[in-house]
């Protein structure tokens, strides 16, 4: 194993919460299929179900990372189902997640280079829960990529036009005024809108 190798970083983003046992649970089969990579807890506290919130944490956070992470983002209301799951490559970076909205901020910017199904079964654990699928599939995948395999190894290549996407808020732009929406409010009271700085310039 490269010194790279040893070095590279796994994200969590669940909507799991600290109470239980389901995010120690997950660095656990991780841990079992690369016992040196490095794991960062982003947040356990997305809102549960909130496909949302989720996108937006990982899209306001993936960049401070170096590259060749791996962001493994869970919030799954669709778990035992037969949604598909998606590994995509984004400015250096990897994303594991449902294909269910949450990479659509990615997906709005065109900044995904390539994105594949998650159908490789030998490196899923040997028993899937039908209701932890974070743990049994997303978490041994993202164990096995950040430990060098190629994403093409994982499963089908896809389009971004045939992903999930989430019909997401647009800004109003006037001749000298422009209406967003509150996307999210942190702890501190910061608030992220829907104004980029793009619609900004377009304003007199």
């Amino acid at each position: 194993m490269t010194e790279d190798r040893k070095q590279r970083v796994i994200t969590l983003t669940t909507d799991f919460g600290l109470q239980d046992t389901y995010a120690g649970q997950l660095k656990g089969a991780i841990y079992t299929v690369h016992p040196t990579v490095r794991i960062v807890d982003l947040c356990h506290a997305i809102p549960r179900h909130d496909i949302l919130a989720a996108a937006v944490a990982i899209h306001a956070s993936y960049a401070v990372f170096p590259a060749g992470t791996v962001h493994l983002i869970i919030v799954d209301p669709g778990v035992g189902s037969n949604r598909p799951i998606l590994a995509a490559a984004s400015d250096k970076q990897f994303f594991i997640a449902p294909d269910n909205g949450i990479l659509s901020l990615f997906f709005q910017d065109n900044s995904i280079e390539k994105i594949h199904r998650v159908e490789n079964r030998a490196l899923f654990r040997e028993e899937i829960s039908a209701v932890f699928h974070g743990r049994d599939i997303m978490a041994p995948v993202a164990a096995t990529l950040a430990n060098g395999m190629e994403l093409d190894e994982l499963g089908s290549a896809v389009s971004v036009a045939s992903c999930v996407q989430l019909n997401l808020p647009q800004p109003v732009i006037g001749s000298s005024t422009i209406e967003g929406q509150i996307l999210s409010i942190d702890g501190f009271g910061n608030i992220r809108t829907n104004i980029r700085e793009s619609d900004l310039a377009e304003l007199s």
